[in-house]
């Protein structure tokens, strides 16, 4: 078992996008993104030949349910699939589809992790729906320790959505964006 916090945080994406991820404000919401994210995961060593994982997590105030599954173990060089399904506690969810590509780089690891994100929702009063997608490319360095993994990773996105404002059609607009997070994984104890 494992347990995973993330932190990140993007450049402002413009108004329309900006708007998905805020609280307080109709127009001109242009502002940084901060993306909290906490999960647990329980992983199998061997599952069909390659280890598979699973979690629950929330990622902001979206439940989910997640599961990974390792295809290739070419020494110093796995990769796999994964998905994430939003649980809708609040009234919107984030959805995932990705891939995960690791690589030497000395001591640590290069990961690249090619991700299709959607984020939709209506507002409590149901008069505002909408829907967010984006093609993002994360690249991170995995620092496995004892007892922790730490990553920071860079990404870059580029997004799509569109919405309703109390019935007035807002998009479709596109967006680009960078992200800065960083992963901290506490798991049991490494051997060597």
């Amino acid at each position: 078992m494992s347990v995973s916090f993330q932190a990140a945080l993007t450049t402002p994406p413009g108004d329309d996008a900006a708007w998905f991820w805020s609280s307080d404000c109709a127009f001109e919401c242009d502002h940084t993104i901060i993306a909290p994210d906490l999960g647990v995961h329980i992983a199998t060593d061997e599952a069909f030949g390659l280890p598979l994982q699973v979690g629950v997590g929330m990622a902001g105030t979206s439940g989910y349910t997640e599961i990974y599954k390792q295809m290739g173990d070419a020494p110093g060089r796995p990769w796999g699939m994964g998905g994430r399904i939003g649980i809708p506690w609040a009234d919107w969810s984030e959805h995932r589809l990705f891939a995960r590509f690791e690589r030497p780089a000395g001591n640590q690891s290069l990961v690249l992790n090619p991700t299709v994100y959607l984020y939709t929702g209506n507002s409590p009063n149901g008069q505002n729906p909408g829907t967010f997608v984006a093609f993002i490319q994360g690249f991170g360095l995995v620092n496995r320790r004892e007892r922790t993994t730490v990553i920071p990773a860079l990404a870059a996105g580029v997004g799509r959505g569109w919405r309703k404002q109390y019935g007035e059609d807002i998009g479709p607009f596109n967006t680009v964006f960078a992200t800065a997070s960083v992963s901290i994984i506490v798991h049991r104890r490494r051997s060597r």
